[in-house]
């Protein structure tokens, strides 16, 4: 399956349009294993907001026509958007989510998502080892099917998976802007700005890797003017949007008269740390409250999220107020409440944080894409939620029938994922380490001309994104498996890029050995 110059246009497109396809298939293993995509309790609200946003969509030809109340005036969904928590919700994603399921059912919205990670990751192993062979890509693939958290998510029907997918993006764009065709540029353009609006963490990140990748590039003297035509591109996603957010919360604001809010994040991670609660108690003494959740000074506060999601007051701060308005006045004082814990103890909270950050980094459980759907449908609530018609199957998943967990023991499969991990990390020192690499790397007239200059800077923006993913989401939000597990496939697609562009370095007298082994053992067969 080697691609050749000679070849014809059209059959190399066929070549690279049926290894995206296989890939993508690929992908969706472990949801076929399984017997259906996963859902998260989030995938509600989102759906919620992508329904909602279909509406609104279907009164803009009125809005044209010039009907002055099409785009003033409510539509079915805006009562059940809780305007106290929906704002931290991504209405491009719920409506990718709603149109796809509406149009072709859940597994739809799994083979798209597949489609687009299976697609970017083709887009920089082309850009990354030119000339490769196609087996090399499916090699690739197949590899980070087995052995890492990609599949899970791909077919996790949540936003996550785009976290990789957005850090790839920028790769492209920053590192490989001239071996980019126009449509692929600008595929990549709308690959990042839906990346970085579905969820917030994913633009933070990369504005966070500007710096650093500038720093990489700049020292392996990679071409400035595409270096800087790619940070615009991803300027630009990253504009997008926030333009699109922008746009519907006005356009929900115009037709309620409210204005989304996000849970108080920050808030709650500040108490759980530790440095909150020691303010928490400092002020709230006496008969002067200034806070609202000086109500809650009786409770542990140790667990962000019980701050936010318990009902009892006993436990939880947030859904305990059991009130809109006291929840929205909460939210109001996040800021002060934040500023002035932090200044109160500014060396306990920076303590806090780089413990966060480091323990983000350690969590790589892929437990969340891999829940048992009768969570869902056994409880109380979630049963009555759009959850259950998004499950395939869900008869299946009843206590009386044969059950439906995913096929994959949790445990095991984190530490088959800690192992490549660490052999990724192994074989691209290993390779770096080489006397070709090391040649490359010293060179210092023109070394992004060397094949393995811009893959090795490639592994170092991805490993810096994985760092700076764990800063943004522990230190913001708190350290859970889900926010780490999303991206930590980059490790093993690094190296595999590595090995692609690169060979595996091994001498040529060991190359002939174990290929004759391998015939021998094949004929044996």
């Amino acid at each position: 399956m080697k691609d050749t110059a000679s070849s014809p246009s059209w059959l190399r497109r066929a070549r690279s349009l049926g290894c995206v396809l296989i890939g993508a298939l690929l992908l969706m293993s472990t949801a076929f294993a399984g017997g259906r995509p996963s859902v998260f309790f989030d995938t509600d609200g989102y759906y919620l907001m992508g329904e909602n946003v279909a509406q609104v969509i279907k009164r803009l030809p009125a809005a044209f026509m010039g009907d002055p109340k099409a785009m003033t005036t409510p539509v079915s969904d805006d009562d059940q958007i809780d305007v106290t928590i929906m704002g931290a919700r991504s209405p491009t994603y719920g409506f990718f989510l709603f149109a796809i399921d509406r149009l072709a059912g859940v597994w739809m919205v799994a083979g798209a998502q597949a489609l687009i990670c299976a697609w970017i990751v083709f887009l920089l192993w082309k850009a990354a080892a030119p000339g490769a062979a196609h087996w090399t890509y499916l090699a690739l693939l197949a590899g980070l099917t087995v052995g890492s958290t990609l599949p899970f998510f791909t077919t996790f029907i949540m936003p996550d998976v785009f976290a990789g997918v957005g850090a790839i993006g920028f790769v492209l764009a920053t590192a490989f802007w001239g071996r980019l065709a126009w449509a692929e540029r600008a595929g990549v353009f709308l690959v990042l700005a839906f990346a970085y609006v579905v969820h917030t963490s994913h633009m933070l990140t990369s504005i966070a890797m500007i710096v650093p990748a500038v720093l990489v590039l700049w020292l392996f003297k990679a071409p400035r003017t595409q270096v800087a035509l790619g940070l615009a591109l991803c300027v630009g996603a990253m504009v997008l949007a926030v333009l699109s957010s922008w746009t519907y919360d006005k356009a929900f604001t115009l037709r309620t008269g409210a204005i989304l809010h996000r849970p108080p994040f920050l808030m709650a991670r500040v108490l759980a740390d530790g440095p909150g609660r020691d303010y928490l108690h400092k002020v709230c003494e006496g008969p002067d409250r200034p806070y609202v959740i000086c109500r809650s000074a009786g409770a542990p506060l140790t667990r962000s999220d019980d701050i936010l999601w318990e009902e009892s007051p006993l436990l939880g701060a947030f859904n305990a107020l059991k009130s809109p308005e006291l929840q929205l006045r909460m939210e109001a004082e996040e800021n002060a409440f934040v500023k002035g814990a932090v200044l109160n103890d500014p060396w306990g909270q920076l303590q806090a944080s780089l413990g966060n950050w480091a323990d983000q980094l350690t969590r790589i459980s892929a437990h969340d894409p891999l829940r048992d759907p009768r969570q869902f449908l056994a409880n109380e609530y979630w049963k009555t939620t759009r959850l259950v018609d998004l499950i395939p199957n869900p008869r299946e998943c009843k206590p009386i029938g044969p059950g439906c967990k995913p096929p994959f023991d949790m445990s095991i499969t984190k530490h088959v994922h800690e192992l490549v991990i660490l052999i990724s990390l192994l074989f691209a020192g290993w390779r770096i380490s080489r006397p070709d690499v090391r040649a490359a790397l010293a060179e210092r007239r023109a070394p992004w001309s060397h094949p393995a200059v811009p893959v090795i800077a490639t592994a170092l923006i991805l490993m810096g994104m994985l760092v700076i993913n764990a800063g943004v989401c522990g230190v913001i939000s708190g350290a859970f498996s889900r926010y780490q597990a999303r991206i930590v496939w980059l490790v093993p697609a690094a190296a595999g890029l590595i090995a692609c562009a690169l060979g595996s370095g091994l001498p040529p007298q060991a190359m002939v050995r174990i290929r004759r082994r391998f015939s021998r053992d094949a004929k044996a067969a």
